[in-house]
C-alpha cells in the first residue's frame, strides 16, 4: 500500500514519465504536467475542467484507461466520469505524443444530466519562468494575427483574447506553437489568485453565464502543442527560480530527484543575502469556537501575535456583544486588533455606531477595513467610507482593499490621492485546483502579488495580506462534501506547516500577515479543552513558537533553483544569528548546499529541517 505523503493521510497519485520526440512530460490522473525539453519547462499542464454555476470544480473518476508507451511516443485513452450532486457528465479523452515533438489532447464530452455550467473544456497552463516578458503571436479564429507579451507584473485582465493559435519563443530560445479547436480561447494571469501560471482556456469571460446544459449536449475540443525548435540555451543560462517538482529519478525534466546528487544552493550567500523586514504576524478570530480557554491563551501567547483579526457584522442585532467579546479576547492575548467591519444595507446607519466605540476601546485597534455585504467592493465604495470616517474624527488607520483575492485589488487599483493608510487582500492556494502538487507549486507565486502591488502603490504604503488561509473561504459546499468546504485535513499536518513557512518567505515585503484562525480545524491549535499538562498542538504552532523564540528582524531573500522540490526560509535576528527552515518536498532524501554555511546538509524525504547559525560561526548547529 502506498505510504501517506508528508504527514497527510493520502499518498501522491500514481504518475509516469512520457516522451514525445524531444518533449518529456509527467502523466498523472488524466493530465499532462511539466511538458519540457532539455530540462526547460515549456508548459505547466494540459487538463480538462468542468466548473458548475458556483465555479465549483466537479471531480471525476477515470475508467477504461489504456496507456501505450514507446521510447519517444505515447497514446493514452480514457473515459472521465464527472459527478457532483445530481450533475453527471462523461468525457472521452485521447492524449497522443509523437516522435516529431507534437502532443495533442482531444476531449469529447456528453452531458448525462441537466445542470448549469460556467466552463467545460480544455485548459493549458504556461509557467511564469520562461514565459514572462516573452513576445507571443496570436492567431484568431477569423484568420487574423496580433502580437502580445506574456506579462511580467500581474495583468489585471486577460492579456490575450480571441485565440485560435499561439506561437512564441521562450527564455530558453525554444520555439513553440499551440493550436486550439472547438471553441474560442483566451488567456488570464492566474497570479491574480496566487497560482503560479498563466492559463489559456475556453469559454471567454465576456459570454453570459451560467449556461444551461441538457442531457445529450456535447462538447468537442482539441489542443496541439508542437516544438518547432528545441532550446538552445543551457538550463544554467536561464534563471530557474521556479523549476517544477517531479519525483521520478533519471528523467530529463526540470526538478528531477536524483538520489545522491547534490542540489545547487541558493544564489545569495548566508549573512550577505538581501534582507526584508520581518512582517508582523497575526491570526483571525474563530467566532464559532466560543470563549478562549486558559489553555488556549497560554498556547497562543507562545507564537508571534502582533494582531487579532476580528470581523464584525454590523447588520446583525448582536454585533455589539460580539465586538465586546472579541476585545476581551484580545486583552487576554495581550495583542491589538485588526478590525474588519461588514456593512449590510446602509453604510451611513450601520458604521457610525461602531466608529463611536473605537476611542474608548480597551485594546488598541491597529487598523480598520470596511467592506460591503450587498454591493460590490469598489473605489467609489471606499471614497464613501473614507468621507464618513473623517466626519466622525476617527484616527484609526483606514484600509483600502478587499476580503477577496488580489485580482479584486488589481482590478480596482486605489486612486493616486491616497486617503487610505494601507491596502489589503487575501491569499489561499486552492482557487483553481486542490491537489498536493499544485499546492506546492503555488506557494512561491505569492511574491508576485506583493511585487505588483508595490508597483502601483505610492511609496511607503503598507500592504496587509489578510487572511492567508489554506482553503477557499465562503465556498459553496458540494452536495456530497464530507468536510466543510473551507476545511482541509492537510492544514494540520507537516505539509501545512511547510506551506506556511514558505508563504511567510514569499510574502516578505508585506507589512502585516494574518495566518489562518487561532483555534479549530482551520487554526494553529485545536482549541479543544484538555487536562494534559502538554496539550496537543498542530505542527503550525510548533514552528511558529520556534520563530517567536528566535525573534527575527529580517527574512533573507534566498532564491533556490528548484522550489517545487526543496525550498528554504531564512531568518535573521538583531543579534546576527540566523535560523533556516529547509523543506524537502521530494519523496527522496537530498543533500543541499547553502553558500555561507559549512558543508552539505542532508534532508530526509518529505521533511522540514531546522538549522541555527550563531553569529559568525565556523559550523552551523543543527537543532531540528
Amino acid at each position: 500500500m502506498p505510504k501517506p505523503y508528508f504527514g497527510t493521510h493520502e499518498p501522491l497519485p500514481e504518475s509516469r514519465t512520457l516522451r514525445a520526440g524531444a518533449l518529456s512530460c509527467l502523466y498523472e490522473q488524466g493530465t499532462l504536467r511539466y511538458i519540457s525539453a532539455q530540462g526547460h519547462e515549456l508548459l505547466r499542464m494540459i487538463y480538462a475542467a468542468l466548473r458548475d454555476e458556483h465555479w465549483r470544480t466537479v471531480p471525476f473518476t477515470i475508467h477504461n484507461e489504456v496507456i501505450r508507451q514507446e521510447e519517444d511516443a505515447f497514446l493514452i485513452t480514457y473515459t472521465a466520469r464527472y459527478a457532483l450532486g445530481t450533475l453527471r457528465y462523461e468525457g472521452t479523452f485521447r492524449l497522443e505524443g509523437t516522435s516529431e515533438g507534437t502532443i495533442t489532447v482531444t476531449m469529447q464530452g456528453t452531458a448525462q444530466s441537466t445542470f448549469q455550467r460556467n466552463r467545460i473544456g480544455l485548459c493549458v497552463l504556461h509557467p511564469i519562468q520562461g514565459c514572462a516578458g516573452q513576445p507571443v503571436l496570436i492567431s484568431t479564429p477569423e484568420g487574423e494575427r496580433y502580437e502580445g507579451t506574456f506579462p511580467e507584473s500581474i495583468s489585471p485582465h486577460q492579456p490575450f483574447q480571441n485565440i485560435a493559435g499561439m506561437r512564441w519563443v521562450d527564455a530558453s530560445d525554444a520555439v513553440l506553437t499551440l493550436d486550439f479547436g472547438g471553441d474560442v480561447f483566451e488567456t488570464e494571469d492566474q497570479r491574480n489568485w496566487t497560482d503560479h501560471s498563466y492559463k489559456t482556456y475556453s469559454t471567454p469571460q465576456h459570454r453570459p453565464r451560467p449556461v444551461l446544459v441538457q442531457p445529450g449536449d456535447t462538447v468537442e475540443q482539441w489542443v496541439t502543442l508542437q516544438l518547432i525548435h528545441a532550446p538552445t540555451r543551457y538550463q544554467e543560462e536561464v534563471s530557474r527560480v521556479d523549476a517544477p517538482r517531479v519525483d521520478t529519478p533519471g528523467v530529463d525534466t526540470p526538478g528531477v530527484d536524483t538520489p545522491g546528487v547534490d542540489t545547487p544552493g541558493v544564489d545569495a550567500p548566508g549573512v550577505d543575502a538581501p534582507r526584508l523586514l520581518m512582517p508582523c504576524l497575526g491570526y483571525a478570530r474563530n467566532a464559532t469556537y466560543g470563549p478562549l480557554t486558559e489553555q488556549d491563551v497560554v498556547l497562543l501567547r507562545q507564537v508571534p501575535f502582533a494582531h487579532y483579526r476580528v470581523e464584525v457584522a454590523l447588520s446583525q442585532p448582536d454585533w455589539k456583544a460580539d465586538w465586546a467579546a472579541a476585545q476581551a479576547e484580545a486583552q487576554q492575548l495581550g495583542t491589538s486588533v485588526e478590525l474588519v467591519a461588514w456593512v449590510g444595507h446602509d453604510l451611513r446607519q450601520e458604521l457610525p455606531p461602531l466608529l463611536g466605540t473605537l476611542a474608548d476601546s480597551p485594546v488598541r485597534v491597529r487598523s480598520l477595513l470596511v467592506l460591503p455585504r450587498q454591493v460590490p467592493w469598489s473605489a467609489s465604495w471606499f471614497a464613501e467610507v473614507a468621507a464618513l470616517v473623517r466626519q466622525q474624527g476617527v484616527e484609526v488607520p483606514l484600509g483600502y482593499g478587499t476580503d477577496g483575492y488580489f485580482a479584486e485589488l488589481n482590478r480596482n487599483r486605489p486612486p493616486e490621492a491616497p486617503g487610505y493608510d494601507f491596502v489589503s487582500f487575501s491569499v489561499n492556494p486552492q482557487v483553481h485546483a486542490f491537489d498536493t502538487r499544485t499546492l506546492i507549486e503555488n506557494v512561491s507565486a505569492q511574491r508576485y502579488a506583493v511585487e505588483t502591488a508595490r508597483q502601483f502603490l505610492p511609496p511607503g504604503v503598507p500592504i496587509h495580506v489578510s487572511p492567508v488561509t489554506f482553503r477557499i473561504r465562503n465556498y459553496p459546499a458540494g452536495p456530497e462534501s464530507t468536510l466543510p468546504p473551507d476545511q482541509d485535513p492537510r492544514h494540520t499536518t507537516e505539509l501545512g506547516a511547510a506551506w506556511m513557512l514558505l508563504s511567510l518567505k514569499y510574502l516578505a515585503g508585506a507589512q502585516r500577515l494574518t495566518y489562518f484562525e487561532t483555534t479549530g480545524p482551520k487554526g494553529i491549535i485545536p482549541g479543544a479543552p484538555s487536562t494534559s499538562p502538554s496539550p496537543e498542538t498542530y505542527p503550525l504552532h510548533r514552528y511558529l513558537a520556534r520563530i517567536r523564540a528566535f525573534d527575527p528582524s529580517w527574512i533573507l531573500d534566498l532564491r533556490v533553483p528548484e522550489p517545487f522540490v526543496w525550498d528554504v526560509l531564512g531568518l535573521e535576528n538583531a543579534r546576527g544569528e540566523q535560523l533556516y527552515f529547509m523543506v524537502n518536498f521530494s519523496t527522496e532524501p537530498r543533500q543541499v548546499t547553502l553558500p555561507g554555511l559549512a558543508g552539505a546538509h542532508f534532508l530526509a524525504a518529505e521533511s522540514i529541517h531546522e538549522w541555527f547559525v550563531a553569529n559568525n560561526p565556523d559550523e552551523p548547529e543543527k537543532i531540528g
